[in-house]
């Protein structure tokens, strides 16, 4: 019998909104905990990540949250 290892939903590919990232972030694990001008996600363990609301995310936030999470995991 061979194993399947349950692998994670790829990132939403750039460019994407903060609405499409934080949907990615809860199929991760992690559940929205505040909303303001940001939204703080928390996972089970305590780690934090915070997302802008942006309808467009710079390039450079996409790609620091998702290296974010892909190293927590």
């Amino acid at each position: 019998m061979t194993r399947r290892v349950r692998t994670a939903p790829p990132p939403p590919g750039y460019p994407c909104s903060a609405a499409d990232l934080i949907r990615f972030l809860e199929g991760r694990g992690f559940r929205l905990v505040h909303v303001a001008t940001h939204c703080k996600l928390r996972d089970g363990i305590g780690r934090t990540v915070v997302v802008p609301n942006h309808a467009h995310l710079a390039k450079g936030t996409y790609y620091r949250i998702v290296s974010q999470v892909s190293q927590s995991s």
